[in-house]
């Protein structure tokens, strides 16, 4: 197993026992929500984000995940549900 895999397995298994410290709702993504998940990335490294049941179209959900990627540039780690993992070193 290479040193990356090995890397992002150890992330997951971290990831296991956090609890989402962002809420994505109706009002969709901010640029003050960004600038949250920026601060909490910098602070934290590892993160999730919890989709509630209000964003119900997956086609957006995707696009608010892609613009949160691109933006922080942070690895996603997870995509399970209506949550995410997200990394940056």
């Amino acid at each position: 197993m290479t040193l990356i895999k090995q890397k992002v397995k150890q992330l997951r298994k971290k990831a296991n026992t956090l609890s989402a410290v962002i809420q994505i709702g109706k009002s969709g993504l901010t640029e003050g929500m960004l600038g949250e998940i920026r601060r909490q990335l910098k602070a934290k490294k590892t993160i999730k984000i919890k989709f509630l049941k209000s964003i119900v179209a997956k086609g957006a959900r995707q696009e608010i995940i892609h613009k949160i990627i691109e933006d922080t540039h942070a690895l996603l780690l997870t995509n399970a549900g209506s949550v995410i993992t997200l990394y940056k070193d």
